[in-house]
């Protein structure tokens, strides 16, 4: 869940794990703190726009990745909806692989995520 949306429950919405802001910046910190950050040229973000996502992104991906000397180069959110849009996916997936990203954070849970790793082998990317 994003801050956002946290704080438009005016103290009714509890969250007993990282905000979505959070867990972003600590996933680029733990790839960070192997090393292996500086090595992708190009980096992506995919996940669908969930409420408070967009937030989460610019305000817990995106200063993360400058704090750690890097930028996010290709954003490939696409509209949230039940169910995931695979065409959606698969122009993700596509346009990532002719734009040379070669990492990608990914912000959805394991349906969504599922999907993108599912497409991204059937384009072998």
């Amino acid at each position: 869940m994003s801050t956002t949306v946290l704080d438009s429950g005016e103290g009714n919405v509890f969250l007993a794990n990282f905000a979505w802001q959070d867990a972003l910046a600590s996933a680029v910190r733990v790839v960070d703190d192997t090393g292996e950050l500086q090595q992708f040229q190009k980096i992506g973000v995919f996940g669908q726009l969930e409420p408070g996502m967009r937030d989460a992104i610019d305000n817990g991906l995106a200063p993360a990745l400058e704090e750690a000397g890097t930028s996010l180069g290709a954003d490939g959110t696409i509209p949230f909806s039940v169910p995931i849009d695979p065409a959606a996916v698969a122009a993700v997936v596509s346009r990532f692989k002719a734009e040379g990203v070669d990492a990608v954070f990914a912000t959805g849970n394991f349906y969504v995520n599922g999907a993108f790793m599912t497409e991204a082998q059937r384009q072998d990317y």
